[in-house]
């Protein structure tokens, strides 16, 4: 409240206070805020991207999508906004554009255990087990602690008939 009475036209200014109204579940309040940010300043990457999280958690996956391919137009080697992509995508059950925007987030940032976790997943719902497997394997060797991604690799073994390696990395998953 403070920052935006002394400096209203402060583009960063708005787009924290949509995260923290975001963060607090008042979605309707963080996307006029995020809006705002984008007014005062129209090639503001963060407030796009913060833009379409807030559109996709309120159920408007369209509007989400066109919010990050937005961020990406002004930033474009932006990995949290290709993930944030795949994700909507991913939702839409829409593989192959879910796949390319999780490749282009692990492209751009090769130590994303997230994005490598849910391309696993994508190419797992598609039936390509050994390209899945393998996109565990890199979740898991990045974030070597990551819980769901030895899960999925286990799940993804054993639908591959690999009862062995399913066994040691889902017991690897119950450790952590």
């Amino acid at each position: 409240g403070q920052a935006l009475r002394e400096t209203p036209d402060h583009a960063p200014c708005h787009c924290n206070l949509g995260s923290a109204l975001q963060a607090l579940g008042r979605v309707d309040e963080a996307i006029a805020s995020y809006r705002q940010a984008l007014t005062l300043q129209r090639d503001f990457a963060e407030a796009h991207l913060n833009l379409g999280n807030a559109l996709q958690v309120k159920g408007v996956p369209d509007d989400a999508i066109a919010s990050y391919r937005r961020a990406l137009r002004h930033k474009p080697q932006y990995a949290e906004a290709y993930y944030n992509l795949g994700r909507v995508y991913q939702a839409q059950s829409r593989w192959a554009e879910s796949v390319s925007a999780y490749r282009r987030a692990v492209s751009i940032q090769p130590d994303y255990a997230e994005a490598h976790n849910n391309l696993g997943n994508t190419l797992r719902a598609e039936g390509k087990l050994a390209e899945a497997i393998a996109s565990y394997q890199k979740a898991v060797a990045v974030q070597p602690g990551h819980v769901e991604a030895h899960n999925n690799l286990g799940l993804a073994y054993q639908a591959n008939a690999q009862p062995d390696a399913a066994k040691a990395s889902l017991e690897r998953a119950l450790a952590l």
